[in-house]
């Protein structure tokens, strides 16, 4: 059965020090806070509905393991540097990043 800590475990294995697979991890944090609004305790098993969308979810997450982003960041020739700051929030989430240019 998939209860809450059987996905709080898959939401554990994500290794993500950097923040790049934040869209996911974010997703991650809204399914749990859903189930924390529905008082599911931790070995209930969970309703059809949730039980499905987070089967649906879950089958995508084997994917971030092919993910690959260079981090290339030193360019020769440098005469000025900019850095560029980006945020937004929303009642579920928040999120930022910069940009060096």
């Amino acid at each position: 059965d998939v209860t809450k800590r059987t996905i709080l475990s898959d939401i554990a294995r994500i290794y993500d020090p950097l923040g790049l697979v934040g869209p996911v991890t974010i997703k991650c944090k809204i399914f749990i806070q859903d189930l924390w609004k529905l008082n599911i305790n931790w070995d209930e098993p969970l309703p059809t509905e949730i039980h499905r969308a987070w089967q649906e979810f879950r089958q995508q997450l084997p994917a971030l393991h092919d993910l690959q982003i260079p981090r290339h960041a030193l360019c020769r020739n440098i005469s000025q540097t900019e850095l560029h700051g980006f945020c937004d929030v929303s009642e579920r989430g928040y999120g930022a990043c910069y940009l060096y240019k």
